[in-house]
């Protein structure tokens, strides 16, 4: 009797001791797990934590405009440049007028040494139309005897711009409205500035809207060209020197606020 008691004895301490080794071994585990829950470095920002991006809009040519009454009447480099920046020039070395066509340079161009312009450079200056793009270079010594060179882009404009029939500001105020709030997803370091050109014709209807490149992001890019063909409102026409309707290509510039 004696035997099967401590025989019984033995086998309650060693359950109760593997029991105890059980519990206090997943006592431990979930211990551990919660420490390291606790203190991971680098843990993820959430996206509502996420600071709105903040984007420029700009509408008007592609770079800065000259009147095409102006280029038919220029006959010197000075016509192009700055009294400003004329004031630099020391000695005048060479020019040079380049057509520029996908925002690229191209090989259409002629060069002169003297500020005022040949005969050819005035023929390929008057013969660029209404929305087209050139360089005026300029190659000079200045003051300091340094070499340096002015590169202006021009668009050719009409005598009078095609407009937004409510004004530039109200224009501005619906694009940057109704853009897209949610930019969560939009990685500043990879978004591309871009231009959306559209025609604005001589009957006031707006054509032809293209994005010259991709943000980086597909639905970014078919909500920009969506976000200006339904501006609401009317579009007025450009006028030429005579005072009659003309089409004229227009650009809505987009990007991050800091691009600017």
């Amino acid at each position: 009797m004696k035997k099967r008691l401590i025989i019984f004895s033995l086998i309650a301490v060693t359950v109760s001791l593997a029991a105890y080794s059980f519990i206090n071994r997943d006592s431990k585990v979930l211990v551990k797990t919660t420490e390291v829950k606790k203190d991971l470095p680098n843990t993820p920002v959430s996206f509502a934590d996420k600071k709105p991006l903040e984007f420029f809009f700009y509408v008007g040519s592609r770079f800065e405009s000259i009147k095409k009454s102006k280029i038919e009447n220029a006959t010197s480099i000075y016509d192009f440049i700055s009294a400003e920046d004329k004031n630099q020039i020391k000695k005048l070395l060479a020019t040079e007028l380049i057509l520029v066509i996908n925002d690229k340079r191209t090989h259409m161009r002629e060069y002169g040494t003297e500020e005022i312009l040949t005969s050819e450079q005035l023929k390929l200056l008057q013969s660029i139309g209404y929305s087209k793009h050139f360089v005026m270079k300029a190659l000079y010594q200045n003051y300091d005897s340094e070499h340096h060179d002015f590169n202006p882009h021009y668009t050719v404009v009409p005598e009078t711009q095609a407009s937004y029939e409510a004004g530039n500001k109200a224009l501005l105020k619906y694009l940057k409205e109704n853009k897209s709030k949610d930019s969560r997803f939009i990685d500043e370091k990879k978004l591309q500035a871009v231009k959306v050109s559209f025609t604005i014709t001589k009957d006031g209807i707006m054509e032809n809207v293209n994005l010259d490149r991709t943000t980086g992001y597909p639905q970014l890019d078919l909500e920009l060209k969506e976000l200006i063909k339904n501006a609401p409102g009317n579009w007025i026409p450009a006028k030429n020197q005579d005072g009659n309707p003309v089409d004229q290509e227009l650009v809505m510039s987009f990007g991050l606020a800091d691009m600017c």
